[in-house]
């Protein structure tokens, strides 16, 4: 293997000189001004390293290791913005912020308003009912539950949880529900929640999994529980 390079001065058993090229063979012009072309197994040693090469590897090595200094200061940079945008305790705060908004929403009636809150890819697991995929197959879900006499409903969230990288959360949440049953009489019923959570390339969240059923009391969790 070829452990010079052009412009280093080697020495052979009958000559010394300056590489000027290296093809299968080398290419050597030596002291007197005369070439030779030799076998790279012919020469002995490497006399003079190249000017050139010195220079090369030594701007080799500064850009090294200016670039080892970049990378280590954009990875500390990094990871001190990560440590301050996604606290998850900071992000838990947003996601319960972001539930009443959204039951806000829908209290106003503002039906695109309130589709919002979902992803386009959500699924909506409504009791005793199938799957409802999808924001527009969701839009009218929504529509045909509005048209129910006397319908209504709020909510309030009870406990969040948000992943490590707080790019995940779910919330457990109470709703209240009102309809007017066969009779006409005005009836109220409470619900029990879970709502599973997406954070967006914008820093918001958008609901992706929402499912719920029935409850016999109006608070899903204890006084004392988590979340309170």
């Amino acid at each position: 293997m070829c452990r010079y390079l052009v412009g280093d001065t080697v020495e052979t058993g009958s000559a010394r000189g300056v590489v000027e090229a290296i093809e299968v063979r080398t290419r050597m012009l030596d002291d007197d001004g005369r070439r030779h072309i030799i076998r790279h197994a012919d020469v002995g040693r490497v006399v003079l390293v190249s000017d050139k090469e010195i220079a090369w590897n030594s701007r080799a090595m500064l850009i090294h290791r200016h670039s080892r200094r970049v990378v280590s200061r954009l990875v500390s940079q990094d990871r001190q913005a990560r440590s301050f945008m996604t606290n998850p305790e900071d992000e838990r705060a947003v996601l319960m912020r972001a539930s009443r908004e959204w039951a806000h929403a829908a209290a106003s009636g503002d039906l695109e308003r309130a589709l919002a809150y979902w992803t386009d890819d959500a699924i909506l697991l409504p009791p005793d009912q199938p799957a409802v995929v999808g924001k527009d197959a969701i839009r009218a879900w929504i529509r045909q539950a509005s048209s129910i006499p006397g319908f209504s409903i709020t909510w309030e969230p009870e406990l969040a949880t948000v992943s490590n990288g707080a790019d995940v959360g779910y919330l457990v949440e109470r709703n209240r529900m009102t309809f007017r049953d066969v009779s006409g009489e005005l009836k109220t019923q409470y619900g029990k929640a879970v709502t599973v959570w997406r954070k967006q390339a914008d820093g918001g969240w958008k609901c992706v999994i929402d499912t719920w059923n029935t409850s016999p009391v109006e608070r899903v969790l204890a006084a004392n529980g988590p979340g309170t």
